[in-house]
């Protein structure tokens, strides 16, 4: 049940705080005195987007709701904060995600509006009832849990199909290119070389005609520098004086290195007088290197490490292949699954249905619709695995006899949706929550208002219900009556809750029935009315 609700700086509500009780809890008031800002408060809890809004719209807020079971000290906290548009949650003092926050308090409660279908009397609303009334819970967790598995194995295999379809024209290519890759061998650095080779071989007249005069100065002719060397080393050893012994060192040292450029001039000159048909083999072997890069789309040079990178490209294709087969078939025997699963609730909830509308038919002519019918279908959606199954309540409804059944929540007026909730809260939907009605009474009078007051006060013996109204007949059967009023506080309006006594509640009491008149005989109604609600209670 809720224990304590207590909101600081949400639009009026500078700092207020509400304590439940057991049993039926009524808040009255003024119009426009701000009852729809507790419920806001609650909202904003449950993650209602314009409550949300609203709360961040101040400068700073907060909304501390306890739930706890009856009688309990302890009871669990949780916390709202607003601090501009960032709103931050926390669960006995642990921070947790908005989420969470949503779920922790839906747990506890479940809220009714004016204006729209209700939850609890809506075609999803009944279907929960069903899956209560069927035992279906720990199916339908199971079912639950099958379907987010699905959805992932679905998200996954069609994140991997679209990078296979990228790869699936390259995917092709790879053996060929492998294969082209293993016939032209390319060796690193060998691409260079050739061009160098290449070089050479083009200007094969012009490098041996140098070669030749190179040969030509150092040694071939009879003036030649290896020659006048020697003559100058015979010269300088025939010398007595060792001054010059140095000076004929570096003579031998300079016969040696011409003769080593005559020994490369030499080798260079036999290489360049290969065959002519060398120059067409190299030219022949550039162009597969540079067609084959284009292919492959790198550079010449860098075809030895290519063939490495295409080897993981083709392994990643194929484990790419292998984990897509395995994916599919973990989606086929998890969609079976789920199949499976939601083909079982719909089963169950097929049973459960029946004799649900006699039960809500005889709750309905207990709240004045006696010449009320209704349909409660359960069909088979098209998508058998919705969020909660393949299942589709179809709620048909006529509160006149001689009308035709339409979809209840096209032709219920807000007293009709009003009652069909309260008699679904009564055959047992929404077990172990607290009821919040906005107004249930709103479009209810006469006969019909009592007997919405007498269906009320029974239900919360077994069930905590917070209850806005502006009907005397419900407010004087509360075991909690808390008053909203909205007063100017030095210079600034507030709006305050407060909970009366039985003295206030009499008073309270006979302004509602007045019409903000507390006449003698308003007053008398008031305690005659306060008088029946304790006995009922």
């Amino acid at each position: 049940m809720l224990k304590r609700l207590r909101v600081q700086g949400f639009a009026l509500l500078s700092d207020v705080t509400l304590e439940f009780t057991p049993g039926l809890n009524v808040l009255t008031g003024e119009t426009g005195a701000g009852k729809s800002l507790v419920l806001g408060a609650l909202s904003a809890l449950l993650g209602k987007p314009s409550a949300a809004s609203s709360l961040g719209a101040g400068r700073s807020a907060q909304i501390e709701l306890e739930i706890g079971p009856d009688h309990a000290a302890v009871a669990s906290r949780a916390l709202l904060v607003a601090e501009g548009p960032r709103l931050r949650a926390s669960i006995d003092g642990r921070k947790v995600p908005l989420s969470e926050l949503r779920a922790w308090t839906a747990s506890g409660l479940i809220m009714t509006a004016q204006g729209s279908i209700r939850e609890l009397a809506s075609p999803a609303g009944v279907l929960g009832l069903l899956d209560q009334r069927a035992g279906a819970a720990g199916l339908l967790s199971e079912y639950r849990g099958s379907r987010a598995s699905l959805l992932r194995l679905r998200d996954e295999l069609r994140e991997l199909s679209a990078e296979q379809a990228q790869h699936v024209a390259r995917g092709g290519r790879l053996g060929e290119l492998l294969d082209e890759l293993g016939v032209l061998a390319p060796r690193a650095g060998e691409y260079a070389a050739l061009l160098s080779r290449i070089e050479l071989v083009s200007r094969r007249t012009q490098y041996l005609e140098l070669c030749g005069r190179v040969l030509d100065v150092i040694s071939e002719r009879d003036n030649s520098v290896e020659s006048d060397l020697k003559a100058l080393m015979v010269a300088t050893r025939r010398a007595a004086s060792g001054v010059f012994a140095e000076l004929t060192d570096r003579l031998g040292e300079a016969l040696a290195c011409l003769a080593s450029a005559a020994n490369r001039a030499t080798h260079t000159a036999l290489e360049l007088e290969a065959e002519p048909a060398e120059l067409a083999e190299l030219e022949v072997r550039r162009n597969d290197f540079e067609r084959l890069a284009a292919r492959v789309g790198c550079a010449p040079e860098e075809l030895s490490e290519a063939a490495t990178r295409l080897e993981l490209e083709r392994a990643h294709l194929e484990a790419l292949e292998a984990r897509l087969t395995e994916l599919e078939s973990e989606r086929a025997r998890v969609e079976a699954e789920a199949r499976a699963q939601s083909e079982l609730l719909h089963d169950l909830r097929a049973r459960a249905v029946q004799g649900l509308e006699k039960e809500l038919l005889r709750e309905l002519a207990m709240l004045s619709l006696e010449g009320a019918r209704l349909d409660v279908k359960v069909e088979r959606r098209s998508d058998p695995l919705g969020p909660d199954g393949g299942s589709l309540v179809r709620l048909g409804f006529s509160a006149n006899i001689g009308q035709p059944l339409q979809a209840l929540e096209r032709v219920a007026s807000g007293g009709e949706r009003s009652r069909f909730a309260l008699a679904l809260a009564c055959v047992g939907a929404a077990q172990g929550r607290t009821l919040v009605f906005d107004e249930i009474d709103q479009g209810v009078g006469g006969e019909a208002l009592s007997r919405l007051a007498e269906r009320l006060t029974l239900l919360s013996r077994s069930r905590q219900i917070l209850c806005v109204t502006h009907q005397a007949a419900i407010a004087a059967r509360a075991e909690s009556h808390l008053r909203v009023q909205k007063a100017l506080h030095a210079g600034v309006t507030r709006t305050t809750v407060s909970r009366l006594d039985e003295e206030a509640r009499t008073l309270e009491l006979s302004r509602m029935l007045a019409g903000g008149k507390a006449s003698d005989g308003a007053r008398s109604l008031a305690r005659r009315l306060r008088a029946e609600g304790r006995s009922a209670a």
